[in-house]
């Protein structure tokens, strides 16, 4: 993981560790913002899960997928491990592409719409605006199992890089103000802010613009890309902020591009997950590597990190305690197909160096 300040003073300890790299010939590692202003710290401190009621006319909000679809009064209850409730009053739209549309999620991706002077000494402090992961399908459970794999591969990358969306997962029970409408409880995650994300670095936000993928940050580019690979998730292109997002941090200094929404990734194969049909590949369980290329010692620099974290990526599954156990090891067999392409000088030079996109 590079953690080392980009800025002038940068501890001497660094530029000892880059000097010392280079002496072996050993590629020097990216420079990055060290964490600067933390303000969503206390939600996302924690891997339990939250306990939220939300209430409100939830099937007109769900059904709303208009363009110009406004946020709709809504409560949500929090519900501590001392047994304390706090009511939070909130706005609350549906957000999305594909899941936004009725008939493919009855229940749609959320965005919570806090009033922020509410929030103090609370496990929301800081925040204003929120994405709501949710289970998409209520009477499909395997939806359930969808969403939770989702949740663990914005995990995955949270042991790679800080330079990655924060998510904290939800046990969220829905109750319709329509008495006939059963309240369901399913399992979803919250999104790290992208503003608060852009702030952690001292940064901001690129909201528009077309930006290279090669004139991002390498290293972070390279290890977005082969991550990408990984989970098999070709929904995303940096040029145009799709499922991208770009971070601006500081004159001089490469942005940063850091990826989200995983729904259509090979590892989950969610039955609505098709590639698109420009890229050639019959499946979303085919892999297809999508950055630019590299030299051999550059993307063994990049796998190193991967396997240094592999024991650990299998941990996130096998040891979570709310996924099923059918699902814990497809997803970790998907995953040693990766690492067996990744040790393999042959198989890299098929799926890397053989399929990279040039400059």
């Amino acid at each position: 993981m590079s953690t080392v300040s980009p800025f002038p003073n940068r501890p001497l300890r660094a530029l000892l560790l880059i000097a010392g790299m280079l002496l072996l010939g050993m590629p020097a590692p990216v420079l990055l913002a060290q964490p600067q202003n933390d303000a969503s710290a206390r939600l996302f401190a924690s891997d339990e899960p939250l306990d939220l009621t939300l209430t409100g006319d939830l099937r007109a909000v769900f059904k709303d997928t208009r363009d110009d679809r406004p946020y709709r009064p809504a409560q949500l209850w929090h519900l501590d491990a001392n047994g304390d409730s706090t009511l939070f009053d909130i706005g609350l739209k549906t957000r999305g592409f594909y899941r936004r549309k009725y008939l493919n999620c009855n229940v749609p991706p959320l965005r919570l719409n806090f009033k922020k002077q509410a929030l103090a000494n609370t496990v929301f402090a800081g925040q204003d605006k929120l994405k709501l992961v949710t289970h998409c399908q209520s009477k499909n459970k395997t939806y359930q199992q969808f969403a939770l794999q989702e949740y663990l591969i914005y995990k995955i990358y949270n042991l790679l890089t800080e330079y990655s969306f924060r998510v904290r997962l939800v046990r969220i029970t829905y109750a319709d103000i329509d008495p006939k409408r059963e309240p369901i409880t399913r399992y979803g995650f919250l999104i790290e802010d992208e503003d608060l994300l852009a702030q952690r670095f001292g940064g901001q936000d690129v909201k528009g613009g077309v930006i290279h993928q090669e004139a991002t940050n390498k290293e972070l580019a390279t290890l977005m890309a082969v991550f990408q690979y990984m989970v098999a998730n070709t929904d995303w292109s940096v040029p145009g902020h799709h499922n991208i997002k770009i971070v601006y941090l500081g004159p001089g200094i490469p942005p940063v591009s850091i990826p989200y929404d995983f729904d259509m990734a090979g590892l989950i194969n969610a039955p609505y997950a098709q590639p698109d049909k420009r890229l050639q590949i019959r499946s979303v369980r085919e892999r297809l590597y999508r950055g630019y290329c590299r030299t051999p010692e550059e993307f063994d620099a990049i796998f190193a990190q991967y396997n240094a974290q592999k024991d650990a990526i299998y941990a996130l599954f096998q040891a979570f305690p709310y996924l099923e156990q059918k699902y814990k090891d497809r997803s970790v067999d998907f995953l040693e197909a990766f690492y067996t392409t990744i040790s393999k000088p042959r198989l890299i030079k098929k799926e890397f160096l053989d399929m990279c996109l040039m400059g």
